[in-house]
């Protein structure tokens, strides 16, 4: 337990900020409020994917026999399991699996409402829930009775020892730390120069908008009883553009997801809003003449919205002084592993278990979270970019690789694009999160001594 009694604010009670709140309860005494723009705590979004690492910290947190009392199956995770199958799709005959990836520990699809349900509910008696509440910007000061106060769009203000920025790729936290860096520091940094500085602050569009659909795994039974979506999950490759399908929420429901790239347009300003609905017929187009089994798909899919892909630039750090982000706000990246909200609970384990350590003592705040970003940052900002690249190569545009035009070297250059994918991959059955707990809890050690 932690000497010391601290005030930890938490801005957005998203996947990260609950599970942060949550290891914060079950290892440290230190009053947390977590702060909600929303009216109530509840997500967009449909299925994520719980990888190794990530399944690691859902067992250290306990929560194994509240997922199974709310059906959420467990079975078989500590075994090895069947990956994502993929094919080439985009051209009128029948397409057929190219590579069916295996993963030696989790791989689970969970229904993203279930986890946000699991986590709300598992909430600790140290945390105190205020909805409607968006922060607009903090300040900072050396009083130690209000050294953070933090400003929301109501018009008030609250006060915090620490303050934490789990508020999405859109973070106030990020933009108010990165732009006060910029302006005091006109020269740069820590090496860092201004342009770079100011580059942080805003989400960046990645060229890509995904159309998203979710919709009763009966109806495309009811027309295809043998279709491949029912059971797996199927990436399904085509020239600038993609699908991915895979059963959720136990496999009742089917989620959907179309990816379109325009060539030229990463880091360019995308034009219209980032999420709406369109009309079914804008993405059936979209696929036009692609294989049998993906028009069923897009056939049963009705109610589609357009998201447009954004993505944090890569920060140098994930923390200043007493304010650290988390999740979306430190790391957003592509969803082509399914990895976002993994990856922010495995931020959230790291940084809740930081501040619970003995040796976080107000005084040492700053130097505490500078050990959870010195640990986090590079791993994660490594699956941003593996996310990034993979898409690439779903897309046929990655440099040095097959480009998805030359028919005649297609099955050479599918081989090519087995084994890139087969690399990129490799990660997400690879352990190691308690190892990095480890190595941060050296660190701390090292500096209390």
């Amino acid at each position: 337990m932690s000497k010391q009694h601290m005030r930890i604010a938490i801005c957005g009670a998203g996947v990260g900020g609950l599970t942060l709140a949550l290891t914060l309860g079950i290892h440290s005494t230190h009053h947390v409020d977590l702060y909600e723009a929303g009216a109530e705590i509840s997500t967009v979004g449909a299925g994520i994917a719980v990888w190794a690492r990530t399944l690691e910290v859902l067992q250290l947190l306990g929560l194994h026999e509240r997922m199974r009392e709310r059906g959420i199956s467990l079975d078989g995770a500590d075994q090895q399991r069947t990956g994502p199958k993929f094919r080439r799709s985009d051209q009128a005959h029948t397409g057929y699996n190219f590579l069916t990836d295996a993963t030696s520990k989790g791989g689970l699809s969970m229904h993203r409402p279930d986890l946000i349900d699991l986590l709300k509910d598992s909430l600790p008696p140290n945390c105190s829930v205020h909805l409607r509440k968006r922060m607009t910007t903090y300040t900072t000061s050396s009083s130690e009775s209000a050294l953070i106060k933090m400003h929301f769009a109501d018009g008030t203000t609250a006060a915090a020892d620490v303050l934490i920025g789990a508020d999405g790729v859109r973070s106030a936290t990020r933009e108010t730390m990165f732009e006060a860096l910029a302006n005091q520091y006109q020269s740069g940094f820590d090496g860092i120069s201004r342009e770079r500085l100011l580059r942080c602050k805003d989400p960046v569009w990645t060229g890509t908008v995904a159309y998203r659909c979710v919709y009763a795994a009966e109806k495309l039974r009811k027309v295809d009883p043998g279709h491949p979506g029912l059971d797996d999950q199927v990436i399904a490759l085509g020239k600038d553009r993609h699908i991915v399908s895979y059963p959720i929420a136990r496999r009742t429901l089917i989620n959907f997801i179309g990816f379109d790239t325009i060539p030229g347009a990463e880091n360019t300003r995308f034009p219209d809003k980032w999420v709406q609905d369109v009309p079914v017929k804008e993405f059936r187009d979209l696929y036009r003449g692609w294989e049998p089994d993906m028009q069923t798909l897009l056939n049963c899919a009705d109610t589609p919205s357009r998201w447009a892909i954004h993505v944090t630039a890569p920060l140098p750090f994930y923390a200043h002084g007493n304010i650290a982000l988390l999740g979306d706000a430190a790391h957003a990246m592509m969803t082509h592993f399914g990895a976002g909200a993994g990856q922010a609970i495995e931020s959230a384990y790291i940084l809740g278990r930081v501040l619970a350590h003995p040796s976080t003592t107000r005084a040492a705040v700053s130097t505490a979270l500078k050990v959870y970003s010195d640990i986090r940052q590079p791993f994660a900002n490594g699956i941003v970019e593996k996310s990034r690249l993979v898409g690439l190569i779903y897309e046929f545009a990655a440099p040095g690789l097959y480009d998805g035009v030359d028919k005649e070297n297609e099955a050479e250059g599918l081989r090519e694009i087995r084994a890139a994918i087969k690399h990129k991959w490799a990660w997400v059955s690879q352990h190691g999160l308690q190892d990095d707990w480890r190595r941060a809890e050296k660190l701390l050690n090292d500096r209390e001594m």
